[in-house]
C-alpha cells in the first residue's frame, strides 16, 4: 500500500469509529482502495513479465524477492510476563503451552445412558426412555 492509501483508509477507520461515517461508505472506500492496490501489483507483474528479456535484474530481485521466507516465530510471553526472545526459550514457553493443555480433553467422551425415573413408585430404573 501506498502512504496516501494507507492515510486513506485510516482516516475511514476512524470517521466510522466515530460515528461520521455510515458502515455502507466505510466498506465501500475500503472495497474500492483494496481493488486499487490489487490491481496496481498486477500491474506490476505483468509490467516486470513483459520486460523480463530486457531487465533481468529486475525480474530475478522481483522472484528472490518473493522467495524469501520469514524464519524467526514471532515473540511469545512466558509465563511470568516476561517477553520471551531467543529460540530456544520459544521453544520452551510452545512446548509449555502444548503440555498445559490436558489430555483427558481431547478423549472422546461417551454420553451416560439416562435413568427412568417411575414418579409413581418413587423408584430408578434402567429403562430406556419412552420415545
Amino acid at each position: 500500500m501506498t502512504c496516501q492509501t494507507k492515510t486513506f483508509v485510516f482516516e475511514n477507520i476512524l470517521l466510522w469509529k466515530q460515528g461520521q461515517l455510515s458502515w455502507e461508505k466505510y466498506t465501500d472506500a475500503t472495497r474500492l482502495c483494496r481493488d486499487g492496490v490489487r490491481k496496481a501489483k498486477e500491474q506490476i507483474d505483468l509490467t516486470l513479465a513483459r520486460d523480463a528479456k530486457n531487465n533481468k535484474k529486475g525480474f530475478y530481485r522481483y522472484v528472490s524477492q518473493k522467495r524469501k521466507v520469514k524464519e524467526n516465530p514471532p515473540h511469545l510471553m512466558s509465563k511470568t510476563g516476561k517477553l520471551v526472545t531467543k529460540d530456544e526459550e520459544k521453544a520452551e514457553a510452545l512446548n509449555n503451552i502444548s503440555t498445559s493443555v490436558p489430555q483427558s480433553s481431547l478423549a472422546i467422551s461417551l454420553p451416560t445412558p439416562l435413568k427412568w425415573m417411575d414418579h409413581k413408585t418413587g423408584t430408578e430404573g434402567a429403562k430406556s426412555l419412552p420415545l
